[in-house]
Order: structure tokens, then C-alpha cells, then sequence
């Protein structure tokens, strides 16, 4: 498989309303390891109101039929989280379980911020060529990361995985 980097048509219609809709969530730091994240509800409890979920999922939905489509397969989100990123934050190398996909949607993307991906069995690695505006879908299996931020721009992403 070869990642697939799918350009949102309905970005710039939403990407406010969505930015608006996740600075009224409830949320995290996370600070652990090679991890640095402002703000993040990956750790919110299950069942929390996530609220820029509809708006998010209608803003994608057509891509992901497609993607879906493309690798004949019946995908179903199973999780799904925001993470914002700024001055001198990052994600270290990790990889999704119990999971078949993993996927990015770049809300915003300062240049040079998109996701770094390590290909097995080599760990060749190589940078996403995604822009802001982009949905980024990888086998949850590949290690991927999120480089340091050096620059002042935000950085936000909702990520999910696909069962």
C-alpha cells in the first residue's frame, strides 16, 4: 500500500466553524516522553461529547467514500481525536493497534509540519507531501510522528482510526 494524501474539498467551507467548534472542547495537555501536545482530547473519557464531530465528519465524507472505495474497503471510524500543536510541540514515533488505518486531516498545517512516516519492513522514512486541507490515510501499522514545531503557527489535526 502506498499512503494516500486526498485534498478535503469542503476545507475551506468548515475549517473555521471546526476551529471554533474545538476551541470550546474540553481538553488535555499531554507531556510524556518524546510527546509534546497543547491541546488534545485523546484521553477524554469514552462517551464524552465530542462536539465538531458531525461538522467533521460531513466535511470528509467524501473522501473517505472514495479512499474507501479505491482499496475496496468497508471502513468504519472507530476513534477519533484533535491534537494542536504549537511552538516546540511534537509526537514522537508510535503506531495504532487494533485498528486497520490510521488517518490525518490537516486543519491547519504550517509548511513542513506534516507527518512523518517510517515504510516497513525498511523504515524507510519519508515526509507526507500534505498540505493544509489534506486527509493523510497510512496503515495503522506503519510508525508515523508529528516533527517538532519550530515555527509560531499552530499546527491542528483531527486524527482517527479506521476499523
Amino acid at each position: 500500500m502506498i499512503p494516500l494524501i486526498i485534498p478535503v474539498r469542503k476545507h475551506e467551507e468548515n475549517k473555521q466553524q471546526l476551529l471554533d467548534l474545538i476551541e470550546q472542547s474540553e481538553t488535555s495537555n499531554v507531556i510524556e516522553g518524546d510527546d509534546r501536545i497543547s491541546r488534545c482530547d485523546f484521553h477524554m473519557p469514552d462517551g464524552y461529547p465530542k462536539i465538531y464531530f458531525e461538522l467533521f465528519y460531513q466535511t470528509v465524507k467524501e473522501e473517505l467514500v472514495e479512499a474507501f472505495n479505491f482499496l475496496q474497503y468497508d471502513a468504519n471510524i472507530v476513534k477519533w481525536w484533535f491534537q494542536q500543536y504549537n511552538h516546540n510541540d511534537q509526537h514522537g514515533w508510535h503506531f495504532h493497534t487494533k485498528t486497520v488505518y490510521s488517518a490525518t486531516y490537516y486543519l491547519e498545517l504550517p509548511e513542513g509540519l506534516a507527518t512523518q512516516v517510517r515504510i516497513p519492513p525498511s523504515n524507510a522514512e519519508f515526509q507526507a507531501m500534505a498540505n493544509e486541507g489534506d486527509l493523510l490515510i497510512i496503515p495503522s501499522t506503519w510508525k508515523h510522528r508529528s516533527p517538532v514545531n519550530h515555527t509560531n503557527q499552530r499546527k491542528t489535526v483531527i486524527a482517527f482510526d479506521i476499523g
